[in-house]
């Protein structure tokens, strides 16, 4: 993405985010962007090298503004279980306010353009290093203990992901309950609560 103009990019960036929200990838025309952001199809291919670029784009930075966010949320948090479920509020409200995001997401990772694959990955290693990080800070307080941060935190990354593509209309309760579910997991049931 190039930056003549941050405002008239993140003006376009708005508008693809809105139309991509309502309709398919392959339904969005780049027309259609440029109409609705108020500048020629060849403005937007001054910031943007195709749709596909302006795709990416609006993915990449929806993320780094999600990123900040939980960043700025934790900040002031001390205990590792507070900035956990911050963590899992912020991403479960941003992906539930803005379903389509999965489906973009999803879509970059099956086209695979290498470009693009590295700066998602990016984006996602730095949520994963994060989460990582307060997995460490769960296993320093002696509360809970996860032999292998990094897999812990992906398994967490997993479920919020596949939970939000079934149950994203519980957005409201979500936060809790995968917190919940990823530190105490499944209970075992003694023969008198099997059957019930």
């Amino acid at each position: 993405m190039r930056l003549a103009d941050p405002a008239r990019a993140q003006r376009i960036l708005d508008v693809a985010a809105r139309l991509f929200g309502q309709r398919h990838y392959h339904e969005v025309r780049v027309e259609d962007i440029a109409a609705k952001a108020g500048v020629s199809k060849g403005t937007v291919y001054q910031y943007f090298k195709d749709k596909e670029d302006l795709y990416v784009a609006l993915i990449l930075h929806s993320l780094n503004c999600l990123y900040e966010r939980t960043r700025q949320t934790i900040a002031g948090l001390t205990q590792p279980e507070e900035r956990l479920l911050s963590v899992v509020r912020e991403g479960v409200q941003f992906f539930a306010a803005q379903p389509y995001f999965l489906e973009l997401i999803q879509r970059v990772d099956v086209s695979r353009s290498a470009a693009h694959s590295s700066a998602l990955d990016a984006s996602r290693t730095r949520f994963l290093d994060l989460l990582v990080e307060i997995i460490e800070q769960l296993n320093a307080a002696g509360r809970w203990h996860a032999d292998d941060p990094e897999l812990a935190a992906l398994a967490l990354m997993g479920m919020m992901r596949e939970t939000l593509r079934w149950r994203s209309h519980l957005a409201d309760r979500l936060p809790e309950q995968l917190v919940d579910l990823f530190l105490n997991g499944l209970s075992k049931r003694t023969t008198n609560q099997v059957g019930r």
